[in-house]
């Protein structure tokens, strides 16, 4: 957090319109960053948070889109990219812009923030794999365009673009497989940190029609560290419990130029006898 406040040195509460902060993720309670902002003013902590919190209602109002303590992964993993001094170094060119604002803008409408700690002792390629892993999504570079381009794993309508592959382009279908009924997951819980109250949370959902046909609960735990909000993990649970419990096709494909231009995270339909 970068603060640059201005005060009367010689009254301790000053005008809220005095207090300008250049970058914040900040909640509602501001008292985390208090002390920071506090040292700098001469005043206590529960004054600058009490001044903070009078000034921030002002400008923002209370929208929860607005004052929230998480961050866009999209813009986590393109400063994670671009970053001269922590991160990887590559140039602003070097980023797909378009592929990055839409995943920003959908992760913004999905309220989809994170908040996460980043251990140096992490490679820096992992940790992206974690955010990727969070918000479902894949990361790769264009073979046009050599950028690096970002793609949510979403529901997409299948339209007259899809590339269907079938047996006029495809010549073969290798290690197919399907789990069976018996190894799918009929409930999944989810850890994820709780900002309210500073601890882990955890919170399970259920397909209880599969669970019926499997005659036994079979549950999985995912953890979620970045996730702030118990609204926030039961939309992942319901997602990943979703993929857990259809019996989803997996196998390798060998396909002539028609497949050309799939890349991570792109649809198609297969059309194939005997799968």
């Amino acid at each position: 957090v970068e603060w640059n406040v201005a005060a009367k040195q010689a009254n301790p509460v000053f005008d809220p319109t005095e207090v300008r902060v250049d970058f914040f993720n900040i909640a509602k309670n501001s008292a985390r960053v208090a002390a920071a902002g506090a040292g700098s003013t001469g005043l206590t902590n529960d004054q600058f948070a009490s001044i903070l919190d009078s000034w921030l209602a002002n400008q923002v109002g209370e929208d929860p889109c607005l004052l929230c303590t998480d961050m866009n992964p999209a813009h986590i993993i393109r400063e994670c990219l671009t970053d001269n001094v922590w991160g990887m170094g590559y140039n602003d060119g070097d980023v797909d812009e378009d592929a990055f604002r839409t995943a920003a803008d959908i992760l913004y409408d999905e309220s989809m923030g994170i908040s996460i700690l980043w251990e140096r002792e992490m490679p820096i390629e992992d940790f992206i794999g974690e955010i990727l892993r969070h918000i479902d999504a894949v990361l790769y570079v264009s073979r046009r365009t050599g950028k690096f381009v970002l793609k949510l794993i979403r529901d997409e309508e299948v339209d007259s673009q899809t590339v269907v592959l079938d047996e006029s382009n495809v010549s073969a279908v290798q290690n197919a497989s399907r789990p069976t009924i018996s190894e799918l997951t009929n409930a999944l819980s989810v850890v994820y940190w709780n900002f309210e109250t500073d601890e882990n949370a955890s919170l399970t959902v259920h397909n209880n029609a599969l669970r019926k046909i499997q005659g036994a609960e079979i549950s999985t735990t995912v953890q979620y560290p970045g996730f702030t909000n118990k609204d926030i993990a039961a939309r992942v649970a319901d997602r990943d419990l979703k993929a857990l419990s259809i019996p989803l096709l997996s196998c390798e494909i060998t396909a002539n130029r028609d497949a050309a231009d799939l890349n991570l995270g792109d649809i198609f339909v297969l059309a194939w006898p005997d799968l």
